[in-house]
């Protein structure tokens, strides 16, 4: 027996190894063929600024109502790479192989089998829903990873909460299942509370969104199987504390004076519950449930979708999945209600609960396919073989056809509408910024330059300084003006005297006064004939008063 077990240790491990080489040669390629995101370019710089003045900035996010520990992740990397962008997107990377892992876990804590583990792996690592957000310096992959964990804890919660036998009421029985269940929590058996606790507690100091994730970790105390009350009343019990230890270590978060801002900062993304119930918010929430699904289409694919609804109609699968799929939308449901702009990335973590189901699913039809080939008419066969091919070629072809313009030409890559304007035509993409960077430094050599930069951070001008940190800046300034830009910003006339060359970089439709075309000194032009964003050099223009 012994020997067996070294044996499956050793093949998982293996399997494992396999699926984690594939899955970082292709995330890895032209990880920076995007141009920084908006958001991407703001974390990177809090993580600068952090390396800088730690002391100082060690709670900065807090002020716009985000949690440090994405950003406390990215310090090290900025370290190791030269590039910021390629660090920042190498935690996502790793993020990304955590969640693999964790996926293959949670489907084999629900005795799901190899070939289901396999499939599971297979989707983590190519469907567009996860593949996008792997490479991608955003706080929604480690959010996902640290609910994933307390999911695969609740479930090894469950299939530890045992039956109480009493024979003198309910009550009696109650008063057993609390005593034992204390002295559990201090005991081995309680490590998975205690376990799941803080990776619900890193999910909340990654997001405060993960707070929706309450209602998803009690959701899952309804994976069958359980046989009577006291054994529900257990998971519950044992949920319940989990989510307790999660919340008391996110309320250390408190030594900040800026935790307030936590909540503040929320309604700029949601609306009130009173608005929404009181106030008829919900008629303009309510009638983006097309879009949001338009996002599983195109990037859970629809194959995917299909295989999910062939799933519940089987019923030797029905109960699982009728959970997961419940939990995932417990998940969403808040985010349907009282979102004011809700983007494709804030739905992942309900992904992880609908990736594992129909990881099981696609396992499932698969042994009942090769099955019935071997009992069935030629007919039948055909039929059998010509849907499956369609259902595959449904899941495979879009996320190769991602993955290939990931690598190939990333401004073509088939987002959904709402992730194509904001990471390729709106002011958030970051075209041309590294390459500006570049003539900057090279300009800089020579004059001393001074850059008012549209903005006051995000894509400009924390994409710009994000790429200049830890570089020679001693010709070089940088100051976001704000926008639109309706004049000579007053910064580029009152400092005039200390610089040799005065830069403006402004996107073309942000630029509301005229400058002589001769002063622009080049552009860089988004996809799509999106806006461009300019540099001018002005220098003649302000000393010359011409405003």
């Amino acid at each position: 027996m012994k020997k067996s077990f070294a044996h499956n240790w050793r093949g998982e491990l293996l399997w494992l190894l396999l699926w984690l080489s594939i899955y970082f040669v292709t995330h890895l390629v032209h990880l920076t063929a995007l141009p920084v995101f908006a958001d991407e370019a703001i974390y990177i710089r809090w993580a600068q600024l952090m390396i800088d003045d730690l002391p100082r900035y060690s709670f900065f996010p807090l002020n716009d109502g985000k949690t440090p520990l994405f950003i406390w992740m990215l310090i090290p990397f900025q370290y190791l790479f030269r590039d910021p962008l390629f660090a920042g997107r190498f935690v996502s990377v790793i993020g990304g192989a955590v969640q693999l892992v964790l996926v293959v876990k949670l489907i084999k804590a629900l005795h799901g089998s190899r070939s289901a583990q396999a499939i599971g792996a297979l989707f983590v690592t190519f469907l567009p829903f996860w593949f996008i957000h792997h490479r991608m310096a955003l706080m929604d992959g480690w959010l996902t990873v640290w609910i994933s964990a307390a999911s695969l804890a609740v479930v090894k919660l469950n299939s530890q909460s045992r039956e109480i036998v009493n024979t003198h009421g309910l009550g009696s029985a109650l008063r057993q299942l609390l005593l034992r269940e204390w002295k559990a929590l201090w005991s081995r058996q309680g490590a998975w509370i205690w376990w799941g606790g803080l990776f619900f507690g890193a999910a909340l100091y990654t997001k405060i969104p993960a707070l929706l994730a309450v209602t998803s970790l009690l959701g899952l105390i309804c994976l069958p199987p359980f046989k009577s009350k006291t054994n529900l009343v257990a998971r519950i019990l044992r949920v319940s504390l989990l989510i307790v230890v999660g919340s008391i270590s996110f309320l250390t978060l408190k030594i900040s004076a800026a935790f307030p801002q936590l909540i503040f900062r929320g309604s700029d993304f949601l609306y009130p519950i009173s608005e929404v119930l009181l106030h008829g918010a919900w008629q303009q929430t309510l009638i983006n449930i097309p879009t949001y699904m338009s996002y599983y289409w195109g990037y859970l694919t629809p194959g995917l979708v299909v295989l999910l609804i062939a799933g519940v109609l089987e019923k030797r699968l029905r109960k699982q999945l009728l959970v997961l799929i419940g939990v995932s939308l417990l998940f969403v449901m808040p985010i349907v209600l009282l979102g004011k702009v809700v983007y494709p990335r804030y739905l992942l973590p309900s992904v992880l609960y609908l990736t594992v189901a129909t990881a099981q699913v696609a396992s499932f039809y698969l042994e009942k396919v090769r099955w019935q080939l071997m009992r069935k008419s030629v007919g039948t066969q055909i039929v059998m073989v010509f849907i499956a091919v369609v259902l595959i070629q449904q899941i495979i072809t879009p996320s190769l056809n991602a993955l290939v313009y990931a690598w190939t030409d990333v401004s073509s890559y088939p987002y959904v509408l709402a992730d194509r304007e904001q990471y390729l035509t709106k002011w958030s993409s970051g075209h041309g910024i590294d390459q500006f960077v570049t003539l900057l430094q090279q300009q800089s050599v020579d004059h001393k330059i001074m850059v008012a930069t549209e903005g006051f951070f995000g894509t400009l001008p924390d994409g710009v300084l994000m790429y200049l940190h830890r570089q020679p800046v001693e010709m070089i300034y940088v100051e976001g003006v704000g926008q639109p830009i309706n004049s000579l910003p007053a910064v580029l006339i009152d400092r005039q005297d200390e610089f040799d060359r005065l830069w403006l970089l402004v996107n073309a439709h942000r630029l509301t006064f005229e400058i002589p075309s001769h002063l622009l000194v080049t552009e860089y032009c988004r996809p799509f004939n999106a806006p461009c964003l300019q540099l001018w050099d002005v220098t003649d223009m302000v000393r010359n008063d011409e405003r």
